[in-house]
């Protein structure tokens, strides 16, 4: 999966999910889902392509991402 966590400066954009595969709960999570096929090498196109299905933020419009960690 791909997630990504998007601040302006002490805020922090989170998302709202209604449930999960693993949770039946409400929760707060970071901007994201599952990676498409090819993207497996790719984890940033990844990143930026959940960022504007679930945002509409297009990657011009993100300063300073940057990967913090790959988790297998």
């Amino acid at each position: 999966m791909a997630t990504a966590f998007l601040s302006n400066g002490n805020d922090m954009l989170m998302m709202k999910k209604a449930g999960s595969r693993l949770f039946d709960f409400e929760f707060w999570g970071g901007i994201g889902g599952h990676l498409e096929h090819g993207e497996l090498n790719s984890p940033m196109t990844a990143s930026y392509r959940e960022i504007e299905e679930e945002t509409g933020f297009k990657q011009a419009e993100i300063e300073n991402f940057r990967l913090r960690y790959v988790l297998m």
